[in-house]
């Protein structure tokens, strides 16, 4: 046989097998390790994270700034490597205007020394170290925190997610957004043709697969625990992202609403339902359970009630119709006024999009689902 084969696919050294031929174009210094690996390593992260965020990615930064909630005169602390040629700084500043501020962390020589230096973390990996970023911060100093293509240097996220969480004000949301070059997901991406498997091996000789930090989105969102409301998780093409709401304590001083900000009854917060006496928590939506089936063998048609043709059906639905159109009238505006004829208050605009027209007043009725008529 030419060679032995190798027991796992991939993971091998591409530079091994230059011919003569590639010295002809190349010349002999391609033989060369040193500059392999110089040359490898340019190809792979020279003007790449700018590249991937700017163009390839743009669509991830704009939902990041709408997880984010930014607004005019928000602080925010931004943590992240090559923040600025990413766009992010430009963009977040536009956003929160002269009055708001935006602290930058940029931490892209530290990665990359860490990685290159094979440095260990506290918790085995290479390429990781404690932050220390939120240590000289100020509790609530920042209205939300963003973490950028950064996430995978730290080396302990429980204690750093709690760190970062102290430093926001309650109800707003942390938003952590990562290119990943490690996880089952982006193996399986390599792996799944022998060009970019080849590709591979050969642009990261220099930094092996296992010195490649990785955290991923169920061990942070694990590592969060329940200090944060509605984790959830997103991965698309090569991107994970995680993202939660710190949980509000009370209402901050006025009666408004911490997730929606609408006008409420300022009553104490509820940790579950991260919200104030209008919503969810205080007030149990009402259960919606689906009609009768028809008893097997009989058609929906014979369960009709005698004598209720299709003429006075059109009318009992445009009846309905009138007198919903009708409570939906009196009550726009009144996000925590309990209606008449409503058994119980339902959840407010921030959790229940589909009631927004019923209870506050929000989008249009061709915007949400349900409250279009029944």
């Amino acid at each position: 046989m030419s060679s032995d084969p190798r027991s796992s696919f991939g993971g091998g050294n591409p530079w091994d097998h230059t011919q003569p031929w590639d010295a002809e174009i190349f010349g002999k210094e391609v033989y060369d390790s040193t500059v392999q690996h110089k040359w490898g390593t340019a190809v792979s992260i020279a003007g790449g994270l700018p590249y991937i965020w700017r163009e390839l990615a743009r669509p991830i930064s704009e939902i990041i700034y709408g997880l984010l909630e930014l607004r005019a005169g928000d602080k925010v602390l931004l943590i992240g490597e090559g923040i600025g040629p990413a766009g992010w700084v430009e963009d977040i500043r536009k956003i929160v205007g002269p009055d708001g501020a935006v602290d930058e962390v940029e931490i892209i020589h530290e990665g990359r020394k860490a990685v290159m230096g094979r440095l260990p973390g506290r918790n085995g990996q290479t390429g990781c170290w404690r932050w220390d970023y939120a240590d000289s911060k100020a509790d609530e100093q920042y209205d939300c925190v963003a973490v950028l293509q950064a996430t995978q240097h730290c080396d302990d996220w429980e204690e750093t997610a709690r760190d970062l969480l102290r430093v926001m004000k309650p109800g707003r949301r942390i938003v952590l957004a990562e290119s990943v070059l490690k996880g089952p997901a982006f193996t399986a991406r390599i792996n799944s043709d022998v060009h970019l498997r080849q590709w591979f091996d050969k642009l990261f000789q220099q930094v092996p697969v296992e010195d490649i930090p990785y955290w991923s989105g169920e061990e942070v969102r694990e590592a969060f625990g329940d200090t944060v409301y509605s984790p959830q998780l997103l991965e698309w093409r090569g991107i994970e992202m995680f993202w939660g709401r710190e949980l509000p304590t009370t209402c901050p001083g006025a009666p408004t609403c911490v997730p929606c900000g609408r006008t409420t009854t300022g009553t104490a917060c509820t940790a579950t339902a991260m919200s104030c006496g209008c919503c969810s928590a205080a007030n149990p939506r009402p259960s919606r359970k689906r009609p009768p089936r028809s008893p097997p063998g009989v058609s929906p048609v014979h369960m009709r009630p005698a004598g209720r043709g299709s003429a006075q059906r059109l009318r009992d639905r445009t009846a309905g119709r009138q007198a919903l159109s009708s409570r939906r009238s009196r009550s726009v505006g009144t996000c925590h006024q309990r209606l008449s004829d409503e058994p119980t208050r339902t959840s407010c605009c921030a959790h229940d999009s589909r009631r927004m027209v019923i209870l506050c007043g929000g989008p249009s009725r061709s915007s949400t689902r349900g409250a279009s008529g029944p």
